[in-house]
């Protein structure tokens, strides 16, 4: 759920059958057996040792009895024990419910009669007390279920459950009683006018793979992406499979098609947040005093030892610029570079930006960087550079600039907040770690190339530069109120009891003030 743009989360769609079948142990008793003593002799038979013949040495027979010692039996291996499924599994299924079952569920416990709220919470209890949760999916899971409105944690001065009152409950009785999962109060009202929550499986999920996730998780590899989506998945798969919700199914479809639109984009994003900005945006910033100038670290010792560069120096950072230059401006521009004087910032401002095509270099280009390779080890080779077309992107709950009256709200001063579209020069590898649509947070420079002057000074390009990119999200970027209310809880005046009534020594806990009436 969320607040009228935000909804509470949603449920997956399986789910084992429950059994009433108890486990029984057999244990096999000692008891007296039948031993057949009819040959023994009388020695043998009350268990006294049998004499050693006279004819055999003493010293043998100790050496008989140590090896024999050492001789131990061989226990015998059971077979280990295969582990049981967790429900997680990638080709795992539920398996089919018995008509007593089905009708439990169609009748009672989903009827459209409860209201959405009652069928969710049941079903996300029910859904937990059939998976196996280890540490890891359940953080996952609590809070993807806490972004969707729905509150999670161990019931609270509930005194506990015993083992008697267990014993007399059935399996959906013991997924309520120990549910640690419940819809607020204030929540049962969605889908009224009045009520100020709405229900969104799909914001939820977007806002969830988008913006909760990678915040929260480690998801530096395509396994932990794929980790954190199936729990997703598996839990609105199992809402499907139950026809929770069957007023809301086509949402629940839409946020399971998030969860594969997730597992893709998630491990582009993760490799674009390492390698932008790039060669060329990393050398403008460099030589034109920008994030990073003076962070070469290349020279040092400890950088060479462990065959690492920080930053770019200045020697390569021109190479670079002057080579982009011939590949996408005029000869002109190229020879106006050699001065550098001729270069200056004119504009930085921040910005979301948003992808809306990539041009790779083509074979012009690639034949001028093989051109320039020629005589460079691998190390310093230039690499080809390509185009990437964006446009600048109203971030949802983003915090407003501070601009003065004079400024307005835009960087050029106008007061509006205008669309620009941005031609950003990304080398080619780069550019394969994007795609339409991705957003980011970046700081844009633009770099003036001019030739002149003074006031004389002909303004014959600009260049927009990523100076530095601060995030990288999914193209289905969305934010929720909902995030800002995590862990937020109703308020309580300090010396009041549940009923509202003043406690003993209540004005004692306020700094020693009475805040009660006097009346």
């Amino acid at each position: 759920m969320s607040d009228k743009n935000a909804v509470p989360s949603s449920a997956e769609n399986q789910q084992p059958t429950e059994s009433s079948t108890g486990r029984s142990f057999f244990v096999q008793v000692d008891g007296p057996r039948n031993v057949d003593t009819t040959d023994a002799g009388p020695d043998q038979a009350s268990g006294d040792e049998k004499p050693v013949p006279e004819h055999q040495d003493p010293l043998s027979i100790m050496a008989n009895a140590e090896d024999k010692k050492r001789k131990k039996k061989k226990k015998s291996k059971g077979k280990k024990k295969s582990a049981q499924p967790t429900g997680f599994e990638e080709n795992y299924a539920d398996a089919p419910m018995t008509p007593a079952e089905h009708n439990e569920e169609r009748n009672d416990l989903y009827n459209k009669s409860r209201s959405f709220a009652e069928r969710i919470e049941t079903c996300i209890q029910r859904y937990r007390a059939r998976r196996k949760f280890d540490n890891d999916r359940k953080d996952v899971f609590d809070k993807y279920l806490a972004l969707g409105g729905i509150d999670t944690g161990p019931k609270m001065f509930s005194g506990g459950l015993d083992r008697e009152y267990l014993e007399n409950l059935n399996a959906g009785e013991i997924a309520t009683a120990t549910a640690i999962d419940a819809v607020g109060r204030d929540k049962y009202g969605v889908g009224r006018d009045a009520s100020t929550w709405t229900v969104d499986f799909e914001g939820v999920a977007k806002c969830f793979f988008s913006s909760r996730a990678p915040t929260c998780f480690d998801l530096s590899n395509g396994d932990r992406v794929l980790y954190c989506v199936n729990i997703v998945r598996n839990f609105l798969n199992y809402v499907l499979h139950h026809d929770v919700c069957p007023d809301y199914v086509d949402q629940v479809r839409a946020a399971r098609a998030v969860c594969n639109q997730a597992e893709t984009e998630l491990a582009l994003v993760r490799d674009a947040s390492v390698a932008l900005p790039g060669d060329f945006n990393v050398a403008v910033s460099t030589l034109f005093g920008g994030h990073y100038t003076g962070v070469f670290g290349g020279a040092d010792e400890w950088a060479a030892e462990m065959d690492i560069s920080v930053g770019m120096s200045d020697e390569k950072a021109a190479k670079v610029i002057e080579t982009a230059l011939k590949a996408y401006g005029t000869d002109g521009e190229a020879e106006l570079f050699n001065g550098r004087k001729n270069m200056r910032i004119s504009t930085t401002f921040e910005r979301p930006i948003e992808v809306t095509e990539m041009v790779f270099s083509d074979e012009k280009v690639k034949q001028l960087y093989a051109k320039e390779n020629a005589n460079r080890t691998d190390k310093e080779a230039l690499k080809p550079l390509g185009q990437l077309y964006a446009r600048t992107w109203e971030k949802p709950f983003a915090r407003e600039e501070d601009h003065s009256d004079d400024e307005g709200d835009s960087p050029s001063g106008t007061g509006k907040v205008e669309e620009t579209r941005l031609e950003l020069w990304i080398e080619d590898d780069l550019l394969r770690t994007c795609f339409v649509g991705m957003k980011m947070d970046a700081l844009i420079r633009e770099l003036t190339i001019s030739r002149g002057s003074g006031s004389d000074a002909e303004v014959v390009r600009v260049i927009p530069c990523l100076d530095a990119v601060y995030s990288v999200f999914c193209s289905f970027y969305t934010a929720l109120a909902n995030e800002m209310m995590i862990g937020w809880r109703k308020p309580v005046p300090v010396g009041v009891d549940g009923d509202g009534q003043a406690e003993d020594g209540a004005a004692d806990k306020v700094d020693g003030e009475d805040n009660f009436d006097k009346d």
